[in-house]
């Protein structure tokens, strides 16, 4: 699903502007918790769905202060893009990104092997259908399987593989809404963090995103309290004498 996810958004990057795949690529934190209440059973306060809501507009905000005003202003009509298309294929990248994170929460925390196996199994699948893509689109048997991997590459991999499995640890201790938020958060620091060495101003753009980011997700963070019926059923009342 993985796969197919960032296949899908290769190809929504290729036919749509910068603007609508920004907006687009964030589809999957909304449908996130709507796949965890179908098929885990979380439930969210009305309050923490408006906090999603808020925090991935922030996020699009801060990638659009980002960009420089030469890229933002890029006309979508070029010849041989399918905005449709594109559309499409950046709700099934949603989709897929989002209904594969809440599956694999429910197969890591429903699981009585170890993690180590459950995680090694998961990734089969996915290796599994990148080597297809590997075979149909790259020249190995003239070039190699290995041409171009430097240095560079193999610590990217290695990074990718602990990233892997501090994504795979996080989910199972906590929850996939909880790694989105997480990601939301590295994602913002990895954006800020380089531009504040800029020369350049900040963008008006970014501050909002900034704030909305932080808001929606330590405003997701506070749970409001259930109401508590004040009568106690007379069967879990302590009887006289009892202990409790």
């Amino acid at each position: 699903m993985y796969t197919l996810s960032a296949t899908s958004q290769s190809f929504g990057a290729y036919h749509l502007s910068i603007l609508p795949y920004l907006m687009l690529s964030q589809v999957k934190l909304i449908l996130t918790p709507i796949f965890s209440k179908t098929l885990l059973k979380q439930t969210l306060h009305p309050h923490q769905w408006l906090c999603l809501v808020i925090m991935a507009a922030g996020i699009v905000m801060v990638q659009v202060g980002s960009l420089p005003s030469s890229l933002s202003d890029v006309n979508s009509s070029d010849a041989g893009k399918d905005r449709a298309f594109g559309i499409v294929a950046m709700l099934v990248a949603g989709c897929c990104s989002a209904f594969a994170g809440v599956y694999m929460e429910a197969v890591l925390k429903s699981s009585e092997r170890s993690f180590m196996v459950r995680n090694a199994q998961l990734a089969a699948y996915g290796c599994l259908c990148a080597l297809g893509g590997f075979l149909w689109q790259s020249d190995f048997s003239t070039k190699g399987f290995f041409l171009g991997y430097t240095t560079l590459v193999w610590y990217f991999v290695l990074l990718q593989a602990m990233g892997g499995f501090l994504v795979s640890w996080a989910v199972r201790v906590s929850s996939t809404i909880a790694k989105n938020y997480a990601q939301s958060l590295g994602f913002l620091s990895a954006s800020t963090i380089p531009l504040l060495s800029s020369p350049h101003a900040l963008s008006f753009e970014l501050y909002s995103g900034i704030a909305m980011v932080l808001g929606g997700v330590f405003g997701s963070l506070w749970k409001t309290e259930m109401p508590v019926d004040s009568k106690v059923d007379s069967d879990e009342r302590p009887k006289e004498g009892s202990i409790v």
